[in-house]
């Protein structure tokens, strides 16, 4: 029954948190701002829709740590395989609303810092939800080598046909989910 609870809970809020995905990517298209690189010296040319998958990454966090800590251990069904499901779940829906509006990497990148989500929560906790967007501003600092050439370990801002891009996210979100799957949470 508390299963249930929960499962309202996460859809009400990824519900909301995908239709600000949607409205925010559909708004901002390929809008472009120029931040200060402290690689190069001079200024990075970043997509602005490189900043909407936290919505979702952020939301997922609260969904994952939001706990009845006595029934989620005591019971009987496996509730890091329903996270698990509803992680997979959230990500198929955010690369699909990405191809609809027009921005197929936004999913790509969904898929990306989910995993790195997933992979700090395992290893930090709760303050994992500020890693996908220290690995923005990371990127947006020192991953690009010219205005508009990011450095291919970046991820984020290569573009859609980077079949290195969409490997390393494929990878680090099998990490992702594995680490979810077999690291228990800290009791409250």
């Amino acid at each position: 029954m508390f299963w249930w609870i929960k499962a309202r809970r996460a859809h009400t809020h990824l519900t909301s948190a995908i239709a600000v995905f949607t409205l925010l990517l559909s708004a901002l298209g390929d809008r472009t701002v120029f931040l200060p690189s402290l690689a190069n010296g001079a200024t990075a040319s970043a997509r602005l829709s490189l900043f909407v998958p936290v919505v979702v990454t952020s939301v997922l966090m609260i969904c994952m740590e939001s706990r009845i800590h006595a029934p989620e251990v005591s019971g009987t069904r496996r509730i890091s395989i329903l996270d698990a499901a509803l992680a997979i779940t959230v990500v198929i829906i955010c690369t699909a609303i990405g191809w609809a509006v027009g921005q197929p990497a936004a999913g790509r990148n969904v898929l990306f810092l989910t995993g790195l989500l997933f992979t700090a929560r395992a290893i930090v906790g709760k303050a994992a939800v500020m890693v996908p967007i220290a690995w923005l501003m990371t990127v947006l600092f020192v991953g690009f080598r010219t205005a508009s050439d990011p450095y291919p370990w970046t991820i984020v801002p290569e573009p859609t046909d980077a079949t290195h891009a969409v490997i390393a996210a494929l990878v680090m979100f099998t990490v992702g989910i594995s680490c979810l799957l077999r690291t228990a949470r800290n009791a409250e």
